[in-house]
């Protein structure tokens, strides 16, 4: 038994004393910094996200070499389902038609030659225009039509046509003659 456990500790120290062929060649990685992005966005449904980050990296690195993505993640779920990628370029456009609530937004960047990703993360309210405010009727044409001047954060907002922000719109109502 102690011829086993010497020979053991003979075996474990010929292997540790064995070189080490690694390459250890470290390089320094080309790091970024993201601007241009709010840390808060407040949008009203049916409005467009515009954003046009700033990238600014160690060496010079045209978009070629790097992969986008712009991630919404629903903060009121309680699964993985409500991620949705809304881009995949360096400036983002995205329609707000989704419902209105609270989510996180992700802007990602990856160098394609090193993997290395860099990530810049916001929130985004998305509120409905027709919440709070006054309605209007109005007589466009012969027509009834409802508009609202929508109250919002820092702005009044006039919304034309409120039937369009819903899902069962209203169909046109002739308005009623005057009476004599």
């Amino acid at each position: 038994m102690k011829q086993i456990a010497a020979l053991l500790i003979l075996a474990a120290a010929i292997i540790s004393c064995n070189k080490d062929k690694g390459n250890y060649s470290y390089e320094d990685i080309n790091d970024a910094a993201i601007s241009g992005i709010e840390p808060h966005y407040t949008k009203l449904l049916k409005d467009t996200l515009r954003i046009r980050p700033e990238l600014t990296f160690n060496t010079i690195t045209p978009d070629a070499e790097l992969d986008f993505e712009w991630v919404r993640i629903y903060t009121d779920a309680s699964n993985d389902s409500s991620r949705k990628v809304i881009g995949t370029s360096r400036n983002l456009e995205y329609k707000l038609a989704d419902e209105s609530g609270r989510y996180n937004l992700f802007f990602r960047v990856r160098n394609k030659k090193s993997g290395v990703q860099y990530q810049r993360r916001f929130t985004l309210t998305v509120q409905s225009s027709v919440y709070e405010g006054w309605l209007l009727m109005c007589n466009v044409n012969g027509f009834t039509r409802i508009d609202m001047v929508s109250k919002l954060p820092g702005e009044d907002r006039v919304v034309n046509d409120l039937s369009a922000y819903s899902t069962a719109p209203m169909p046109p109502l002739k308005v009623p003659a005057p009476s004599p």
